[in-house]
């Protein structure tokens, strides 16, 4: 009987940060610039906080796949939202993408991991800065964080995800 109480309180506790979550879901090229640049005026503490509630909430954005020539791929996920797209993360100089088939696990595990002790700086890079598209091509249309790491070998607890 503990086992199902606890169960129920684990469910409504879950419930509650989901639903808080979908309030603040990024969809729009728009809303990804003006969040990543209040992202780059935090401070580190408060940086990785915003990029772990970015990174949970956008568990729920799906982003709309096209072709080439801007046909649209088919979409249907459930409860998902759709969105334009999602900022790419280099960590310790490997790119983590996190699409649409990431595993829900993978990404809390991510955020686990995004705290100032692993972490030393994170730069932000403008989509709105022809550099971050020169360099990084249409990767770079919705912006980069490079996250550098505080000691070379936190990079393979990162690789693993």
């Amino acid at each position: 009987m503990q086992n199902i109480f606890k169960l129920f309180i684990l469910l409504c506790i879950t419930s509650s940060i989901v639903s808080g979550q979908t309030q603040n879901i990024i969809i729009t090229r728009e809303q990804n610039n003006k969040w990543l640049d209040s992202l780059m005026t935090q401070p580190l503490n408060k940086q990785l906080s915003t990029l772990r509630d970015r990174l949970l909430s956008d568990t729920n954005v799906f982003v709309r796949q096209y072709y080439a020539d801007r046909i649209r791929v088919a979409e249907s996920l459930g409860h998902r939202v759709y969105g334009d797209g999602k900022p790419i993360l280099i960590i310790g100089g490997y790119p983590i993408d996190i699409d649409n088939k990431t595993q829900t696990n993978k990404i809390i595990g991510l955020t686990k991991l995004l705290t100032d002790t692993y972490i030393n700086e994170l730069r932000i890079l403008s989509p709105n800065d022809p550099a971050t598209t020169a360099l990084y091509g249409t990767a770079g249309q919705f912006g980069i964080i490079v996250v550098t790491l505080t000691k070379k070998k936190y990079a393979k607890l990162f690789k693993r995800l």
